[in-house]
């Protein structure tokens, strides 16, 4: 819908509708792309499968050693991947703060002005990074229950 908006006139809303008709098919061309191949370079001459701790990432990296087409698919695929997960992260990082900030920190102080609520919510953003961070480096329990 945004994009209808801020079209300049109707060739260029065309020209944006059709990129965003064809993206689909190229991204998953990749995807598609990266699976049949990397099936066929994970196993070995007998035809058995490994099972890597990782197979994302051994099959790209399989697959950037062959190089060029395969080396900018593997880039794409690396690309996209961070970017789904810092798409993510961002999106949690954002909810922790609106969260503490509105429901907890405003109702204790009703008549913060705009710039206090802000300074609040960016530190609330950064001790939720913090924590996390340091969660990350050290837990060492996997996520799995063991029965």
């Amino acid at each position: 819908m945004q994009r209808t908006y801020a079209a300049k006139d109707l060739k260029s809303l065309r020209f944006g509708y059709s990129i965003m008709a064809f993206g689909p098919w190229l991204t998953s061309f990749v995807g598609v792309f990266l699976g049949t191949v990397g099936v066929v370079i994970l196993a070995d001459k007998d035809g058995n499968y490994t099972s890597p701790a990782n197979p994302f990432a051994s099959i790209v990296e399989e697959i950037m050693n062959l190089g060029g087409f395969a080396k900018a698919t593997g880039t794409i695929a690396v690309t996209a991947s961070l970017a789904a997960i810092m798409s993510t992260a961002d999106s949690l990082i954002i909810a922790i703060s609106q969260l503490v900030t509105v429901e907890m920190v405003y109702p204790l102080r009703p008549h913060a002005t705009t710039i206090e609520m802000t300074l609040i919510g960016k530190g609330v953003s950064l001790i939720s990074v913090a924590l996390s961070l340091l969660v990350g480096l050290y837990w060492d329990e996997g996520t799995q229950e063991t029965s």
